[in-house]
């Protein structure tokens, strides 16, 4: 429907007749006319009547056209369905974890990266492959003494090496630090008591281990 074109004929009363009968005609098309107006104004360029309530009555509403305009659900709303295709996050899935954002990921729910794992992340030496975790101890030990094993490793899985912590300055001698096994010989030659002989030391050790 669109607005009526055709003009009212206001000829006899601009000429100011007084004729009854004839007014009575002119104004009865009138108001027919700006009936029509009103009835036409729901429709011209999208613009809908409103209902007693000062809203748009829900027989005004297109369900889904080009014009941009939906039907509501029972609550007012739009349905999601009518709901052109966004890149936004559903209801059920923001703060599913407790939380105003994403939860953290988990080993079978998708989610966020948590702190604790993106630091474990770059902990990661680049280049490592899938199943490789290496683990570096390192420390002193007595002569004697067995390096410990990193916990989960095995002997097989670990490299070790040893050197001279130190040496006394007093009537330096030689000195002698290696591995038989995991067990340390640290020990340096010296004569603190007019009698020269092997001295026990301590010596630093680096484990590595790979699997």
């Amino acid at each position: 429907m669109g607005w009526p074109t055709d003009d009212l004929n206001t000829t006899d009363t601009d000429q100011g007749t007084d004729n009854p009968g004839l007014a009575r005609s002119m104004l009865n098309s009138l108001i027919l006319k700006v009936k029509e107006i009103i009835a036409a104004r729901g429709a011209i360029d999208g613009v809908a009547d409103l209902d007693a309530t000062g809203k748009v009555p829900m027989g005004r509403l297109l369900a889904g056209v080009a014009s941009g305009l939906a039907t509501l659900d029972g609550a007012g709303q739009v349905p999601t369905g009518q709901l052109p295709a966004l890149n936004y996050a559903p209801d059920s899935h923001v703060g599913a974890g407790g939380v105003a954002e994403h939860p953290a990921a988990t080993t079978s729910v998708a989610g966020f990266l948590s702190a604790a794992d993106k630091q474990k992340l770059d902990g990661i030496t680049p280049g490592a492959t899938v199943g490789n975790e290496v683990v570096v101890l390192s420390g002193t030990i007595a002569h004697s003494g067995t390096i410990s094993l990193p916990n989960g490793y095995s002997e097989a899985q670990c490299k070790w090496i040893v050197s001279m912590k130190e040496v006394p300055t007093v009537a330096p001698g030689p000195f002698q630090c290696y591995t038989t096994g995991r067990v340390v010989t640290a020990q340096y030659w010296d004569d603190p008591f007019g009698s020269f002989d092997w001295r026990d030391g301590t010596a630093h050790y680096l484990i590595i281990g790979v699997k």
